[in-house]
């Protein structure tokens, strides 16, 4: 007579708390609305806003202007230089009327209505505030002074400058010309730069990528600071004095080094990496 085959006592296993569950379930069904919702009011704001899309044009004189400052908010900013009697900007957007162009002595500002009624969640397009500024081909000598400051979206300028400052907090901006002094601040995005004859340059990466590549003379003076992200400088094919302190991270330097050389590359990364590299030969600058 067969024994009966007796099956091993299974462990009671402890239920997991029902009100657990509950608040699990609550919490990610309170996301997944928040996402929807949101999706859905940047829909409609896009769809509104589209319908709603205006252009303006305002123009004032240029003569005797030293200094430029901009102030934007969101969209798609461009500053170019060409043949027309006064500072003109053009602006398309639901809220055109908003941007202001002004003289204040000898200083030009631009600013855009910075406050949430530019806002987008998801799926955004710039073009649907688009801005150019175009400026007399008088200021385009290399003596002007400009302050531009983005919050996010697509800065893109094109001209000759004193001492030019660029600032962008989120988006892509894009500078071609030449600077006898630059400074960039990025705090997320991606950043092209194609600069001949600085002299001093600055460059602050908290986040994101700056590409930059310099011609002409060599600058006398390069700082960078990488908090997290990545700087590639192309610098002209000179000897330079090149300081470096890594804390994380790294520094890939192809240039050629010389402690006593009057041109100096100082570097400080936190995290992220740094490439300095050599480009074409440095040309003796101009007086």
């Amino acid at each position: 007579m067969n024994s009966p085959t007796l099956n091993a006592p299974v462990a009671p296993q402890n239920p997991q708390p029902a009100g657990s569950k509950k608040t699990l379930t609550l919490v990610l069904g309170l996301i997944g609305a928040l996402v929807i919702l949101g999706v859905i009011a940047t829909s409609a704001w896009r769809a509104s806003h589209s319908l709603a899309n205006s252009s303006s044009s305002q123009s004032v004189g240029a003569a005797g202007v030293t200094a430029l400052e901009v102030d934007a908010d969101a969209g798609r900013f461009t500053v170019l230089f060409a043949n027309v009697p006064e500072a003109t900007l053009e602006v398309r957007s639901a809220r055109s009327g908003e941007w202001k162009l002004r003289r204040d002595a000898g200083t030009l500002l631009v600013s855009s209505p910075n406050d949430w009624g530019d806002w987008c969640f998801t799926g955004c397009d710039w073009d649907e505030n688009e801005v150019t500024l175009t400026l007399p081909s008088s200021l385009n000598e290399g003596t002007l002074d400009a302050d531009l400051k983005m919050s996010a979206g697509e800065f893109s300028v094109n001209g000759n400058f004193n001492d030019l400052v660029m600032e962008m907090s989120g988006g892509t901006l894009d500078a071609t010309g030449s600077a006898k002094g630059l400074s960039v601040e990025l705090g997320a995005g991606k950043t092209d730069i194609d600069m001949a004859d600085v002299q001093s340059a600055n460059f602050d990466v908290s986040a994101g990528r700056i590409d930059s590549t310099f011609t002409g003379s060599a600058p006398r003076s390069v700082q960078a600071e990488v908090s997290a992200g990545m700087l590639q400088l192309t610098l002209p094919d000179t000897e330079y004095n090149v300081l470096q302190d890594v804390s994380a991270g790294g520094v890939e330097n192809g240039l050629s080094v010389n402690s006593a050389s009057e041109h100096q590359v100082q570097v400080e990364v936190s995290a992220g990496n740094v490439v300095l590299r050599p480009g074409a030969e440095a040309t003796t600058p101009t007086k």
